[in-house]
């Protein structure tokens, strides 16, 4: 095995664990096990070794995923109130 292959491997793997999808995972963990379910940014920064604006990317996932998931609760009572009143 040359050299730049394992240099290759090296880089995968490191873009999978700094995937925005672990990130979020871990950020969320980090979440879990703090205390009142609170984090400072800086200390995020540092426990996943990332820059600051990948933090900002990984809430911005969260925001996403929580807006989608408002969005699904607020067409459900649409459409059950819209049956419930057409009948």
């Amino acid at each position: 095995m040359n050299l730049d292959s394992k240099t290759d491997k090296l880089n995968a793997k490191s873009r999978h664990d700094n995937s925005l999808g672990i990130l979020t995972k871990k950020f969320i963990h980090l979440i879990k096990h703090s205390p009142e379910n609170t984090i400072d940014l800086n200390e995020a920064v540092k426990a996943l070794n990332v820059q600051k604006r990948r933090i900002y990317d990984i809430t911005n996932v969260l925001e996403g995923f929580i807006l989608k998931h408002f969005l699904k609760i607020i067409i459900f009572f649409q459409r059950h109130w819209f049956y419930r009143k057409k009948s």
